[in-house]
């Protein structure tokens, strides 16, 4: 389960690459992808360090002008869907 201060970061042999204005991540090893739009492309980028929900939550807050329930929200939903396609590393809670 993932809290929001749960500290993760991007799977180590996720590759990612920037076309077209649009980011996507390649995980090698079952040459499954996925495209990111640029508030996606935002968060992937904070991930290069291990962070949280609950700071990707603030980025988006601070970077958008969104209020921090819907930041939380869409933080939560994004990191979720990465951890399905084992994008993300977890850490510890």
């Amino acid at each position: 389960m993932i809290s929001l201060h749960t500290r993760l970061s991007r799977a180590p042999n996720a590759l990612a690459e920037r076309v077209r204005g649009a980011t996507v991540v390649l995980d090698p090893d079952t040459g499954r992808y996925v495209r990111l739009n640029a508030t996606g492309g935002v968060l992937w980028e904070a991930l290069e360090t291990p962070t949280t929900i609950e700071e990707l939550a603030g980025r988006l807050s601070g970077d958008y002008g969104i209020d921090a329930v819907r930041a939380t929200a869409d933080a939560s939903a994004f990191v979720s869907a990465l951890a399905e396609r084992e994008l993300v590393a977890l850490g510890d809670s």
